[in-house]
């Protein structure tokens, strides 16, 4: 809008042109017209030969002069055209622009339309992909499972021999009063259960104002003789009463712990260690009170029969025995829902 404005003054000031032409034009004809009569009526004169020069050039003038003003209308009626094809081209350009503004609008939305489909799929394939994990986690489950079934298949002993071994009645062991010890791969190794635990509980007492902020926490402890242990806390908030009256309270508690050796094959073949007197086994054992602790051993499917004679062999000493069995691959580890330890 603001060009056709300057388009409207231009020729504005074209029109004030061609009328200040148009005056002058009309001012010189009638001087000819004055110089024509004074032609006439004076008689002739050595200047006649000079005043038809000048009015030939005033004709010429006149002749020019009407050139101009033709080719200035002629100018006109071109600005006029080119200002009202300037006008037509920019309601073009307003309509084009409306147009695009609107295919703006409808890409934008199926822009959108687009990437909400795509976040779809995107968790559609994540959930078959989990639940594909699943399926294998399961099968390697069923896998593991089958082979330690074929295993003891294998391994099963001929039940040729009964010997009688006295069987005490069990009794629950605290966790403070027992030694304990992983057999694997018919190798005896002690866990250091209770001096990880109480490290556990040195640095849960050390960062418990955190871990009452964070309502939970992890970490681990040791090693201690190849041995660490992983644990996990969290805090929850109780009804409490008193003499004084009930409140809300936090509770700190033990959410989970799990032995893990620094690697696998650790330990002392078992029955080279009860067989020597100064077996690490041994050694370890004879610093326990036999009326007061009670020895738990975590045995795996490939251990059965060395758990038989180390029971044995601990009997004939005088003390309790638990066996807490293990399938392959699962850790020695504990939590509130776990139970604890028959001693007989």
């Amino acid at each position: 809008m603001r060009k056709r404005n300057t388009n409207t003054n231009a020729l504005g000031n074209q029109d004030s042109f061609l009328d200040i032409v148009t005056n002058v034009v009309g001012i010189l004809i009638i001087l000819v017209m004055i110089a024509g009569v004074k032609a006439q009526s004076s008689p002739p004169s050595p200047q006649d030969d000079t005043l038809t020069e000048t009015l030939r050039k005033i004709d010429e003038n006149e002749r020019q002069l009407v050139e101009k003003a033709e080719a200035a209308a002629m100018t006109k009626a071109n600005i006029d055209e080119i200002g009202d094809q300037t006008a037509i081209l920019q309601e073009q350009a307003f309509a084009q622009a409306e147009q695009y503004a609107a295919l703006f609008d409808l890409m934008t939305s199926v822009q959108a339309g687009i990437e909400v489909e795509a976040e779809q799929k995107d968790q559609t394939l994540k959930d078959v992909l989990e639940l594909r994990r699943q399926l294998l986690e399961q099968d390697a489950k069923l896998e593991q499972l089958d082979q330690t079934k074929n295993w003891m298949l294998a391994h099963r002993p001929q039940a040729t021999v009964i010997e009688n071994v006295p069987t005490p009645l069990g009794r629950t062991v605290e966790t403070d009063k027992e030694i304990h010890f992983r057999l694997k791969g018919g190798h005896i190794t002690y866990v250091p259960y209770t001096e990880l635990f109480n490290k556990l509980i040195a640095e849960v007492s050390e960062n418990k104002n955190r871990i009452f902020k964070q309502k939970s926490a992890s970490g681990t402890v040791g090693p201690i003789d190849e041995f660490s242990m992983k644990y996990a806390v969290v805090c929850y908030d109780v009804l409490m009463s008193d003499a004084h009256g009930s409140g809300i309270g936090t509770r700190l508690e033990l959410a989970y712990v799990e032995l893990v050796p620094a690697y696998d094959s650790i330990g002392e073949p078992a029955r080279e260690a009860i067989a020597s007197p100064n077996s690490e086994f041994v050694n370890r054992v004879k610093r326990y009170r036999q009326d007061i602790y009670a020895v738990t051993i975590w045995v795996y499917p490939d251990s059965f029969e060395e758990f038989r004679e180390l029971k044995k062999f601990l009997y004939s000493k005088g003390y309790q025995v638990a066996g807490r069995p293990l399938e392959f691959g699962q850790p020695i580890s504990g939590s509130p829902e776990g139970t604890k330890s028959k001693a007989q």
